[in-house]
């Protein structure tokens, strides 16, 4: 909490920012972190289709251990800030 009042002020006195924005950039970091968790979903699922498909057709052990990888998370983080933007710039 202390951190994010540090920023607020420095972006209100340094950077010359509205206080008033500040809750459309809540909403909009809202909507980043859900598209992140969808597209997390999502890529976990397409991953655990994967290697069930792998396995069926060639009957190869395949972990599911590999989708814990953290970059599996920022790339889904990745395509959210994407779509999130790519969404509200089309509204615009």
């Amino acid at each position: 909490m202390l951190t994010s009042a540090l920023a607020f002020t420095l972006g209100v006195i340094w950077f010359g920012l509205p206080g008033s924005s500040l809750r459309n950039a809540g909403l909009k970091a809202l909507e980043t972190v859900g598209a992140a968790a969808m597209f997390f979903g999502a890529n976990l699922a397409a991953g655990m289709i994967v290697i069930a498909t792998m396995h069926a057709l060639t009957g190869w052990f395949v972990s599911h251990y590999i989708l814990g990888d953290v970059s599996l998370l920022g790339l889904s983080l990745l395509q959210g800030m994407v779509f999130a933007w790519w969404y509200s710039g089309a509204r615009d």
